[in-house]
């Protein structure tokens, strides 16, 4: 739909949201404050309602004098859970209050504060999966590489964002921001922030996929590594653990004649 808005600043966006009797509170969060008109990165906004404003739409993505704007709409109710229904709902923990009349969002972020984590804790399922994965993905491209330049680049290029994805969990950071995510390895961890920043600069295929090898190795290090070709490596559930009594019954029933 074309933009007709026509809000001279992110101030007046917020003075004029104030005033809608439909929306009990405001969250700002991320970098920017609605009072910086400066170019450059997006603003971040949440307006909070008691019921539902829509079956379809829970935010809205517009401009504001070249400012891009991320405007989310959520219920008091999606607040005031033991457990958040999704990762974007984590920002209000620590988000800045703009408008609460009836202190009903600050009583709902001490209720986040309290009750949600900003991170889980990595699993044994989780680990099994990262170490399978990632050596899939490059067992894929070993012998192909050039056989679908496109696919082939395609593949290591959503491998580097799972190396982000993998970092983040793995350094229980919070998720959502890849800059800060960035930040931390250029931070605690230079020689992998040198070796990533190196694999998505280069531009020759099969130097990519050693760099991609070399990362994903690194990564999981202190993980076990890599799947291993002779290592039988088992998908387990949500909550399951390495039972390795478990494993080798279920590899002596299955596996050997």
């Amino acid at each position: 739909m074309e933009n007709t808005l026509s809000f001279p600043t992110l101030s007046a966006l917020i003075a004029h949201l104030k005033n809608i009797s439909d929306v009990l509170g405001i969250f700002e969060y991320g970098g920017r404050s609605h009072e910086d008109m400066l170019l450059g990165g997006d603003y971040d906004l949440t307006l909070v309602t008691e019921s539902s404003v829509s079956d379809n739409v829970n935010g809205i993505h517009f401009h504001v004098q070249g400012i891009p704007v991320d405007c989310m709409m959520v219920t008091l109710d999606e607040l005031s859970t033991e457990k958040p229904a999704h990762s974007l709902l984590l920002a209000h923990m620590d988000a800045r209050i703009l408008h609460d009349p009836f202190g009903k969002l600050e009583h709902a972020q001490k209720n986040m504060q309290s009750c949600w984590k900003k991170t889980a804790p990595v699993t044994d399922s989780d680990i099994n999966f990262y170490r399978f994965v990632l050596k899939h993905n490059i067992d894929k491209l070993e012998h192909r590489l050039t056989d679908d330049l496109v696919f082939s680049r395609y593949t290591i290029h959503l491998n580097s964002q799972f190396l982000l994805s993998i970092y983040e969990k793995l350094n229980e950071l919070e998720p959502g921001h890849p800059r800060k995510v960035i930040a931390h390895m250029a931070e605690h961890e230079p020689t992998f922030y040198a070796l990533y920043d190196e694999l998505l600069a280069e531009s020759e295929l099969s130097r990519q996929y050693d760099l991609l090898s070399e990362a994903a190795e690194r990564l999981m290090r202190h993980h076990g590594g890599l799947w291993k070709d002779e290592e039988v490596l088992f998908q387990l559930k949500p909550v399951g653990v390495n039972d390795r009594a478990e494993q080798k019954r279920l590899i002596n029933t299955f596996l050997l004649p």
